[in-house]
């Protein structure tokens, strides 16, 4: 009977060994054949970058349809600044110490939506602007009147800056602005 019993038990542990070794047979295999067969996947994270332009129409005299375009490929939110001065003609830039005067030197007229002008004398764009997409017009047009001081035009440059629109704490730390529900708000 013990003898019996010990047979019966033989038989189990070789049952049990033999299966196990199939199994790890079997794993080796199949592990070895994927590893050969799969391609390797390519890594396709692009980081990310801001980056903008300012798009504009100027017939040399009038610019008009001023709009900055997020030319960077994530999300960012876009403020501007409108530099205008008499600036000489010819190769020697000089800038005239005296500024133009809004309603006697130049007429300018700003788009009615989209922009909220800071204390800080920044204009904002109300809302993030997409990779590749344009923000409202800024400016609809600006053109001179009357005449400049002599050997001087009218110089109306649109400095813009871009700024990642996730995480909000970014644009909020970085600018000193508060942003609810995607809208900039200016302090």
């Amino acid at each position: 009977m013990l003898r019996q019993l010990l047979f019966q038990n033989k038989r189990r542990l070789i049952t049990v060994v033999s299966f196990l070794l199939l199994l790890s047979i079997g794993t080796g295999a199949v592990l070895a054949y994927i590893a050969t067969q799969t391609p390797p996947l390519e890594n396709t994270l692009e980081p990310g970058s801001v980056s903008c332009s300012v798009n504009e129409t100027f017939d040399g005299t009038v610019k008009s349809n001023v709009s900055i375009q997020n030319t960077g490929n994530t999300a960012a939110f876009i403020r501007a600044a409108v530099v205008i001065n008499w600036q000489s003609k010819g190769e020697n830039t000089q800038i005239l110490a005296k500024a133009p005067l809004a309603g006697t030197d130049y007429t300018i007229a700003y788009s009615d939506s989209g922009w909220v002008q800071g204390s800080d004398g920044f204009w904002y764009c109300e809302t993030s602007v997409l990779a590749g997409e344009s923000t409202p017009n800024l400016i609809q047009s600006v053109s001179p009147v009357g005449d400049p001081p002599a050997g001087y035009s009218l110089c109306v440059e649109i400095v813009a800056t871009a700024i990642q629109a996730q995480p909000i704490s970014t644009v909020q730390t970085a600018w000193g602005v508060t942003v609810t529900e995607n809208r900039i708000v200016p302090q």
